[in-house]
């Protein structure tokens, strides 16, 4: 362990430059990150199956359910667009099972 401490410390200083900017900056490549990870999570999913056309299916389904579920959450928080039982004005569980 104690030869490790060292090693790090050499690594930081030659990288101080990118250190300081990733610490000060106010943006960063989170959401790049995101994006990759959940990739990678449906590439691990696809493994053995049929091949890269139904993968790239996969990731653009994956990623327009996933901005409904998003608008979904934005719109029930809207309190002019959601009625008592947090649904859509219009909308109940009984409609949504037809």
């Amino acid at each position: 362990m104690d030869e490790v401490r060292p090693q790090f410390a050499q690594h930081l200083e030659r990288d101080l430059d990118a250190v300081i900017a990733g610490l000060t900056q106010p943006w960063n490549s989170g959401v790049v990150e995101g994006h990759a990870n959940r990739i990678k999570l449906l590439k691990r999913q696809m493994f053995g199956r049929a091949g890269f056309e139904l993968l790239r299916k996969r990731v653009l389904l994956a990623d327009r359910a996933s901005r409904l579920r998003n608008e979904w959450a934005r719109a029930r928080k809207e309190e002019s667009f959601v009625d008592g039982f947090g649904s859509p004005l219009g909308w109940s569980r009984h409609d949504q099972c037809r």
